[in-house]
């Protein structure tokens, strides 16, 4: 049985070892951590007002550009500028800034045509503040994994997807999670204004409505779910129904080769007016048979689109006879 100097002495050699093997290894532990970021894209969100980016199958730029002159978003591409949709600049903001990486999947230049993060066969990204370019990410293709290969006794088969991205000035590819793709394309109507009319059915207090003949109603809130239209009771059931296909249009039928002096100089016409709430007007315009009708509206201004199988008019365009009830 050891005595106990002989014990002590083992017990300071042991603890003299451990100290050894932890100053030898840390210092390659921290190196190991400083190469793998652990997020990418660390930009304060609100500083970026203008994003551009270029699919690889494309010889033009398209732009998100923050409205200087009121809330909202612009796309720009060929030198044309439409209101953007604010929502779908909010998600590519979202996937695309301060993103926590999952993994490093490439440390050198010999992954990037592998992962799709080159400069020819990748999505090329800038975010800027003013004209200061604040970051360029080159994002890749994407991996999916089912859930039963990360865990074979999983019973949930739902799977993870991660995108590959590099950023510029960095050698190494990244992992990170979701299908980051799905925020570009090509299609400029992808990131347009589409709606029409948005509102919370339960602040509108007036629906006015005329037609091209000079025929008009008014429908109007009396109290809570109560409308008269023209003084008399309307039909509760049919107002009902009114307002749930009608509180929120919107249409991938944008036209751009409308003249507005070549549209008719009598339309239809409906103004939705309601609590805390600006008025809101949209028209229809009768067109050749392919378009049937061209609508616009006032919350998207200098937006036009087509109806042709007359969805958005049967929506909103009610004729009078619609709110009376059956005898």
């Amino acid at each position: 049985m050891l005595n106990s100097k002989r014990f002590k002495l083992w017990i300071s050699i042991f603890i003299l070892l451990l100290l050894v093997v932890f100053v030898v290894l840390m210092p390659q532990k921290r190196k190991s951590e400083r190469n793998f970021k652990q997020q990418l894209v660390q930009i304060p969100v609100e500083t970026i007002d203008k994003i551009v980016f270029q699919l690889p199958d494309s010889d033009v730029p398209t732009s998100l550009v923050r409205n200087q002159s009121q809330p909202g978003w612009q796309v720009v591409k060929n030198e044309k500028s439409y209101q953007a949709d604010t929502n779908m600049v909010y998600n590519l903001l979202h996937s695309c800034v301060n993103m926590p990486s999952v993994r490093m999947a490439g440390s050198d230049k010999s992954t990037w045509a592998k992962f799709h993060v080159a400069d020819t066969n990748a999505i090329i990204l800038d975010f800027f503040s003013g004209k200061k370019k604040l970051k360029r990410l080159y994002v890749g293709n994407f991996n999916y994994m089912s859930q039963q290969s990360q865990n074979a006794g999983a019973v949930n088969n739902q799977g993870r997807i991660t995108t590959f991205v590099r950023e510029e000035g960095d050698k190494a590819t990244y992992a990170v999670d979701g299908y980051l793709k799905a925020n570009f394309s090509n299609d400029l109507p992808y990131y347009r204004n589409k709606v029409l009319f948005k509102a919370d059915k339960t602040k509108i207090t007036r629906v006015y409505t005329q037609f091209a003949d000079g025929s008009s109603y008014e429908l109007v809130r009396q109290s809570a779910g109560f409308f008269t239209i023209d003084g008399q009771p309307a039909d509760s059931l049919a107002v009902n129904k009114f307002f749930h296909s009608a509180d929120n249009v919107n249409s991938r039928d944008l036209v751009d080769d409308v003249d507005p002096s070549s549209l008719p100089e009598k339309f239809d016409l409906v103004r939705f007016e309601g609590e805390n709430m600006t008025p809101v007007t949209l028209k229809a315009y009768k067109a050749d048979e392919d378009r049937n009708y061209i609508i616009t509206s006032s919350v998207n201004p200098n937006s036009y689109f087509s109806d042709p199988i007359e969805r958005i008019y049967r929506m909103v365009f009610k004729p009078r006879s619609f709110y009376l009830p059956e005898e």
